[in-house]
């Protein structure tokens, strides 16, 4: 019987030519699979806080440390609440940027008309947030001015600031940031309803009511890309903003992201719109960022940015389970549907979805829901219809399925620091001696494809044992290349059936059948 021999090239720290007597050993960690801890940022405008603008800063727990990092009431602190209570364990870091300093506050004045002649409540809901005061008979509107002036600057959460003006019943609202956020700060009244106890006292009339208007000029986007540079998040929830510079600024670094250098696959943008059916349409077809995805909405009463965060909390914790997987009908924790008269149909989903827009849609007790994430990717160089990156599910999955071949490969046959030979001479080679060739690598691809079939990410098996290369480089010993031909798994977005029904099927055709 022959000898067992084994090289002490298999051995990294331990020398060839070791002579002093004694056991030697060395300890290796084999690297099994791991999945990675997908983080977002949520990129927004700050008030007076302890962070720094432009410094991305992790936010622990329930989010409530938002208030004294960036500012209680802030663009960033409603953002990151409204983020965490839809997903309460994806990590968050925070870019807080300061408003742009040529920037305009969005402001309404209302109008509080008449004198009590019944006691009770004016219930004023800012987005989604009721101020309430008594009313008691007799009380004047500039009492009640007054009064609702002073109950909106004590609740610190709220966003907008309000003071009395010279007209008697006057309160002007004024947003605390400068820029396009404050426009979508929407006063109502008595949201619940009489059902609900609210209703204005007889008497009194309170109008001037609707969106705050006037807000300009967003902040610049350089420092927030600049500080992503060396950071490894996967959803950057962009403010809630969708205006032309912002969208163009971060479009090509999430490009990038993709690119050889950077190698952050699967990283995706998620931000909303409010429009109208043509608005929405006219602003989609405008472009065509291949990862980023926007919601378009019409009469939602909360603010845009605040349904941006829901809409990346639920899909942030839904493709990080598994991102082939559609994220329809998952819930935005804490969006409340509009009128059913400001909700789009599903025609005029459709249309949006066919402009590049992601579509949302009313759930059950006026709750809304996601309906498709897409993204506003829609035409190749060439300009023909490309749906290749429509849902961002694809990025997703195609993201998930490099970064795991990256890490197989690496720990493999690069951290093992394998030696290379052709498939032949593989054979011979003493098998302590980490080594490889272009057949043991494509056997280690193949059994990877099944796993990651497995677990649900790819199909068409044989397609892609027939399809895929590899191979040595012509011009370069040292330099493996592959191709690699995965058919991704596919979310069920649609259910189509035909109902053919007879009130007797004739015998004759049930056995032609």
């Amino acid at each position: 019987m022959a000898e067992t021999t084994l090289s002490s090239g298999a051995f990294d720290e331990i020398a060839a030519d070791e002579r002093t007597s004694g056991v030697k050993i060395e300890v290796k960690g084999v690297p099994g699979y791991q999945s990675d801890t997908q983080s977002a940022v949520i990129v927004a405008q700050m008030l007076a806080g302890t962070a720094v603008a432009g410094v991305p800063m992790r936010v622990e727990g329930d989010g409530s440390a938002a208030a004294a990092l960036f500012g209680r009431g802030s663009h960033s602190h409603r953002m990151v609440m409204a983020f965490r209570r839809g997903n309460s364990t994806t990590p968050i870091d925070v870019i807080g940027l300061s408003d742009n300093p040529a920037g305009v506050a969005a402001t309404k004045s209302i109008l509080i008309a008449g004198t009590a002649t019944a006691a009770g409540q004016i219930n004023l809901y800012v987005g989604l947030d009721r101020v309430q005061i008594g009313v008691g008979i007799g009380d004047t509107a500039a009492t009640l001015a007054t009064a609702l002036a002073a109950a909106i600057n004590a609740e610190t959460n709220l966003i907008v600031a309000a003071q009395t003006s010279a007209t008697a019943g006057e309160v002007k609202i004024t947003c605390r940031h400068k820029g396009e956020i404050g426009n979508e700060t929407k006063l109502s009244i008595n949201l619940l309803g009489d059902l609900g106890g609210e209703s204005t006292p007889a008497g009194i009339a309170v109008t001037g009511l609707g969106f705050l208007t006037g807000g300009s000029a967003n902040p610049d986007q350089t420092a927030a890309i600049a500080a992503v540079q060396n950071r490894d998040y996967y959803y950057y929830v962009l403010g809630g903003w969708s205006d032309t510079a912002t969208l163009s600024a971060w479009s090509p670094e999430l490009e990038a992201m993709w690119s050889p250098e950077r190698e952050l696959w699967g990283r995706i943008g998620i931000t909303a719109r409010r429009g109208t059916l043509s608005q929405l349409k006219t602003f989609g077809s405008a472009r065509n960022d291949r990862f980023i995805t926007c919601s378009g909405v019409f009469g939602t009463v909360g603010p845009i940015y605040e349904t941006a965060a829901r809409l990346a909390a639920k899909a942030a914790r839904s493709l990080a389970n598994h991102p082939a997987r559609p994220l329809h009908e998952l819930m935005l924790t804490g969006e409340r549907a509009p009128e059913k008269q400001d909700i789009f149909s599903a025609r005029d989903r459709k249309d949006l979805l066919w402009s590049g827009i992601a579509t949302v849609k009313e759930g059950p007790a006026q709750t809304m829901v996601i309906d498709r994430m897409i993204t506003l990717y829609q035409r190749n160089a060439s300009g023909d219809r490309d749906d290749t990156w429509l849902d961002i599910t694809t990025p997703a999955t195609v993201g998930l399925i490099v970064n795991t071949i990256k890490r197989l490969v690496y720990d493999r046959f690069i951290a093992t620091r394998c030696i290379l030979v052709d498939d032949e001479t593989a054979e011979v080679v003493d098998t302590a001696i980490p080594c490889t060739c272009p057949k043991k690598i494509k056997a280690t691809i193949f059994a990877h494809y099944s796993v990651l079939k497995t677990a649900g990410l790819v199909e068409n098996e044989a397609a892609f044992r027939k399809l895929f290369q590899v191979g040595r480089d012509p011009n370069n010993p040292t330099r493996i290349n592959m191709i690699y031909t995965p058919d991704i798994a596919n979310p069920l977005i649609t259910f189509a059936a035909q109902i053919k029904f007879s009130l007797q099927w004739p015998s004759d055709l049930v056995d032609a059948a």
